[in-house]
């Protein structure tokens, strides 16, 4: 009983660290992306969809490096990073991409609401389904072997 507890526990912690450190790499490229795309749409009086592209070309690098080299490093070092999952990070990234490219246009352009019903989309929507497909499919332990 007690050596399931304690595996519970230390499967909790790990769990817990690697969205933690998720939620760092994730925070920061948002914020990038936010930043990029305020100042583009704002100062620039570029569209909204384009200034979300503009922004995300710049904020991708970021989640990048930041996951490949923080957040998943243990499960990269462990594994032999096939093509599978980088196509797999890729899938996941554009559909990132495509998730910010509709709340930009629904809430910007469609609706005609301020930016910032974007800018809350992209802080809370878009990174919890990308945490999940990082997590569950991309860098998933299993996936790494087949």
């Amino acid at each position: 009983m007690r050596f399931m507890e304690n595996c519970l526990q230390s499967k909790f912690k790990n769990e817990f660290k690697k969205l933690a450190r998720f939620s760092t790499v994730g925070f920061v490229a948002t914020c990038v992306h936010a930043l990029i795309f305020t100042i583009v749409f704002q100062f620039f009086f570029i569209g909204s969809v384009v200034s979300n592209l503009i922004a995300f070309c710049i904020a991708v690098f970021v989640s990048y490096f930041g996951h490949s080299y923080f957040t998943f490093a243990d499960q990269i070092k462990k594994e032999n990073l096939g093509w599978h999952i980088r196509w797999r990070f890729l899938q996941t990234t554009l559909f990132g991409f495509l998730l910010n490219t509709f709340w930009a246009y629904f809430f910007v352009d469609y609706l005609n609401w301020s930016s910032i019903y974007y800018i809350i989309a992209l802080f809370t929507l878009t990174p919890t389904v990308s945490y999940l497909l990082n997590r569950y499919w991309v860098f998933n332990h299993s996936s790494m072997i087949s």
